[in-house]
């Protein structure tokens, strides 16, 4: 081991045993051509023994009556299996061949002071031995080739290259076999094999008995410089590469910062053989085995960052800041991350990626629950809206909501953040305008259809965005900031409406008109400046440095991170994971809270007693209050790192104020009882919507799940907004028992959605730990599976 400890590591157990199996081990057995081995029909129960020691399981079965033996070896470097037919005069036993042939020699190079021990010959070893076998002991792996042509130094012209000179063509033929992608069910370690062909129709693979190297050899990419001059989609791929080859013929010295990533992490620079051999090259023999004798100068650029294996994890011994004045050459690696770095780096997200998603949001959420304080300053006489009218003005906007959020989050993975949400929010603002100057009560509606659409990618592009940047544990306080938002715009939305519905008669317009006016201008204003200030997606972000971003993207993938790419099959595994819908279930029944007191309050306050000047400004102390139980509520759950149980508390809290709220008819239940109740419902839905989603995506794991699932959660759980826009009517005024009623029982179901959840994942580890998963690593996506990979335990 590198600290000199005596352990041994992993990789030199399977190199030693890989030498000793094809040198030294092929003399213990001497197998028979299976033809021959095979002439004598084998018995139908053999006696079968198992040997287990340190570095093999050993599997003798023998046939008693022709004197066929099968062996099995299952070592560190892989499988043999051999058999021959048994001569000797002693009678026949599992005991004797081991006796004979392995006591002595079961370990192969390796010794051990371990006692070998023998499995019982029972339906549960060979069950085990069975999974055993399927589990393939060839490690996997990828990088990438890129070739530099002649004095090209930019990384869009290298990427764009379709294909090399000579010496490159031979280089890569002696890289490996060609195999087809298209529709490839082996384990091709994270290529595209969808009908896309996004890595190409066909790559090369090297394989021997023990590993597997995948190519990504961007000359076999398809290019289009029409559609993507930049080659970005060469570069998403390449990107995520640890290790890349450089075929250089540039001619110049090659930088290691040409294409810049998070994850590129070793750069194998190749240079052409030299130029007095030039004419050979050209002339060379094409016969098999030529490239044997060709050779190349090569040299290692490393990044200074670069990840770890669990073995030299242990051996750490120097910090970041101790390593970055070392050259990319040096082979001193990062022992650890420093933790000033990481703090530093934490501290920039904290600035950078919460705080504009959250602005964005607390405008969104103005420009589309604004309606209710439009509505007590003349908006329903002005517009000639009667019955349910308002009721329809509603819900119209959640009908988009619910159709629009998934696809929106999956335009959001394949545009920057700053782009795609910064126009949605421009949309927001401008239909919010919109809204100010219509002159009918269907130009309203239709104003706030064509809303619902901008507004339905906010929320889960937002908490997507989040999402990518915080370990789990790290999650809810910024889910919880991000949420108070919301309070935020109630109680600024109800003092910015007291404050415009006094500008009633300027230029003509009504006090509820400049509502939307004014609040949809400061929208747009604000979209412009989202432009600069959102920040991208972790590997491109623009206000770490480039060894701020390794770091980032160091702590995250240590966080489990998984799921590289969506095909067919990880939308249907996405489809049908039962988390998705019963965090739906948890979400709508929430939704419809919020929304009954968002567009409520101020009519609610109104029936109290109030005018309408005084239920703005009393609107304001309810979500004052809302937001500290909002934050209260984040802390306790990350102090105790658990979500469960403050949530079932908001729903409590919830519970009790709508129960107080729809006895006041029957009872002595005054406008002071009355006004409390709705500082419990307010508060209850602040407490119980943060946790419902830092729960959520805390376990979802992969960059494509957690936008299907963060997409599908919210776009689909919006339709408790629908549903509580359309139980609250004007002709139940004062006591809304239909309103009341309804919005009890969904947050009720929120409780019950929520103990299904715990108990589904507290079930699901339990299988984990007991190893009920493992087949999933027989998968040919083995390593796509997200959050259903049978090391990912889930959290509370």
């Amino acid at each position: 081991s590198p600290d000199q400890s005596g352990q041994v590591l992993d990789e030199a157990i399977v190199t030693v045993d890989h030498i000793w199996r094809v040198t030294e081990g092929k003399d213990v057995v001497k197998p028979l051509p299976l033809d021959l081995g095979m002439t004598r029909e084998p018995s139908a129960d053999p006696v079968t023994q198992t040997w287990v020691s340190e570095y093999c399981i050993l599997t003798i079965k023998c046939h008693l009556d022709n004197g066929l033996v099968e062996i099995t070896e299952r070592r560190s470097s892989g499988t043999d299996h051999s058999h021959f037919v048994y001569a000797g005069e002693d009678p026949l036993t599992p005991d004797l061949i081991y006796q004979e042939r392995f006591a002595s020699t079961i370990n192969g190079n390796f010794k051990s002071d371990l006692e070998v021990v023998i499995l019982p010959t029972n339906d549960a070893t060979r069950r085990a031995l069975g999974i055993f076998d399927r589990i393939s002991p060839i490690d996997f792996f990828k990088a990438g080739v890129i070739y530099i042509g002649e004095n090209q130094t930019h990384e869009h012209e290298i990427l764009a290259n379709v294909s090399g000179s000579p010496d490159y063509n031979l280089f890569i033929a002696g890289l490996g076999e060609r195999v087809s992608l298209v529709n490839n069910r082996e384990n091709m370690a994270g290529l595209d094999t969808s009908e896309g062909m996004f890595d190409g129709r066909s790559t090369l693979r090297h394989s021997d008995t023990i590993t597997t190297l995948n190519y990504h050899v961007t000359t076999m990419m398809p290019t289009n410089r029409d559609t993507d001059p930049q080659c970005t989609r060469k570069k998403s791929h390449i990107g995520n590469d640890f290790v890349n080859i450089i075929f250089n013929n540039s001619g110049l010295e090659f930088d290691f910062n040409t294409f810049p990533s998070a994850f590129n992490y070793v750069f194998i620079v190749v240079v052409p053989e030299a130029r007095q051999t030039f004419i050979q090259t050209r002339t060379r023999l094409h016969n098999p085995g030529w490239f044997e004798d060709s050779w190349f100068k090569n040299t290692m650029a490393e990044a200074l960052t670069m990840p770890l294996s669990v073995d030299d994890e242990k051996t750490r011994k120097s910090s970041l800041e101790d390593s970055q004045n070392d050259s990319l050459e040096s082979t001193e690696r990062i022992r650890e991350i420093d933790p000033d770095i990481e703090r530093r780096v934490l501290r920039k997200c904290d600035w950078w990626v919460v705080p504009a998603p959250t602005v964005m949001f607390m405008l969104s959420f103005i420009d589309r629950v604004n309606i209710a304080n439009a509505r007590i300053e003349g908006m329903l006489t002005d517009l000639l809206m009667v019955n349910h009218d308002y009721n329809i003005a509603l819900f119209i906007v959640f009908i988009p909501f619910i159709l629009c959020e998934t696809p929106s989050n999956m335009i959001l993975k394949r545009i920057t953040p700053r782009i795609w949400l910064s126009f949605l929010l421009f949309g927001c603002g401008l239909m919010a305008i919109c809204q100010g100057v219509t002159k009918s009560f269907g130009g309203l509606v239709a104003c706030r259809l064509i809303l619902g659409i901008f507004e339905a990618g906010i929320s889960p592009g937002s908490i997507l965005l989040i999402t990518m940047y915080y370990r789990r544990e790290e999650l809810p306080r910024r889910i919880c900031w991000w949420y108070m938002s919301g309070t935020i715009a109630g109680a600024f939305g109800g003092l910015l409406a007291y404050a415009l519905a006094n500008m009633s008669g300027v230029r003509g317009y009504g006090g509820w008109r400049w509502i939307f006016i004014i609040e949809g201008c400061i929208t747009v204003a604000v979209s412009v400046l989202m432009y600069w200030w959102l920040a991208d997606w972790p590997a491109d972000c623009r206000f770490l440095t480039p060894d701020e971003r390794k770091v980032l993207m160091w702590r995250l993938m240590d966080d489990g991170e998984g799921d590289a790419k969506m095909d067919r099959v990880n939308w249907s595994r996405c489809a049908r994971d039962w988390k998705v819908w019963v965090a739906t279930a948890m979400y709508f029944g929430v939704v419809a809270l919020n929304y009954s007191t968002n567009n409520f309050n101020p009519a609610l306050l109104k029936e109290l007693g109030y005018t309408s000047a005084t239920a703005q400004i009393h609107s304001i102390p309810l979500y004052v209050v809302a937001s500290a139980f909002c934050l209260g509520s984040c802390y306790l759950s990350t102090y105790i790192n658990n979500r469960f149980w403050p949530l079932q508390f908001g729903v409590l809290l919830g519970s009790v104020g709508f129960i107080i709220l729809m006895v006041q008819r029957s009872s002595a239940v005054g406008p002071g009882v009355a006004y409390m109740a709705l500082f419990f419902i307010t508060s209850a839905g602040y407490i119980v919507q943060p946790m419902v989603v830092s729960w959520v995506m805390n376990n979802a794991s992969g960059h494509y799940k957690r936008a299907f699932t963060s997409g599908t959660m919210i776009g689909l759980g919006n339709a408790g907004g629908l549903v509580s826009s359309n139980v609250f009517f004007q002709e139940e005024a004062p006591y809304y028992p239909t309103g009341y009623g309804t919005s009890l029982a969904l947050l009720v179901l929120t409780g019950i959605a929520a103990v299904v959840f715990y108990v589904g994942l507290k079930r699901e580890n339990a299988k984990r730990d007991a190893g009920k998963r493992d087949d999933r690593l027989l998968l040919a996506d083995a390593d796509n599976l997200g959050d259903d990979h049978p090391s990912f335990r889930f959290s509370f």
